[in-house]
């Protein structure tokens, strides 16, 4: 069987090689979580600034903090697994898959998930 036959195919190792990593990129990213910055747990914190009196010279938005941890680990991960050509268009598009999967908890987690999972709980007792 040729190259291009067993790529047509699906059976070329090299191919499903590739794939398998690019799901594992994907994979890390949609379950991406950035520890200790929930929104909700920092809502009653003073910011340093205001505590200290002293205003720093670059203010960086929350989001801007979680975008660049996100971009470093997954460029990591892409480049340990060999993508360091095409990193920056995998984290961009890993990124964008983070979000829209991140908005989708938010937005159904109490109508949705919640109760499934109370009701997989319910299940296990």
């Amino acid at each position: 069987m040729s190259a291009t036959e067993s790529v047509l195919k699906g059976s070329d190792p090299v191919l499903s090689l590739m794939d398998k990593r690019v799901r594992d990129i994907f994979k890390a990213a949609c379950t991406f979580e950035i520890r200790g910055t929930d929104h909700n747990a920092n809502a009653n914190t003073v910011p340093q600034a205001m505590r200290s009196g002293i205003r720093s010279k670059a203010v960086i938005a929350p989001g801007a903090v979680q975008k660049n941890i996100f971009n470093d680990e997954v460029a990591g991960k892409a480049t340990r697994l060999g993508f360091g050509i095409v990193v920056e268009d995998l984290v961009d598009a890993t990124y964008d898959a983070f979000k829209v999967i991140d908005h989708c908890i938010k937005v159904h987690e109490e109508p949705v998930f919640t109760p499934i999972l109370n009701e997989l709980k319910a299940e296990r007792e």
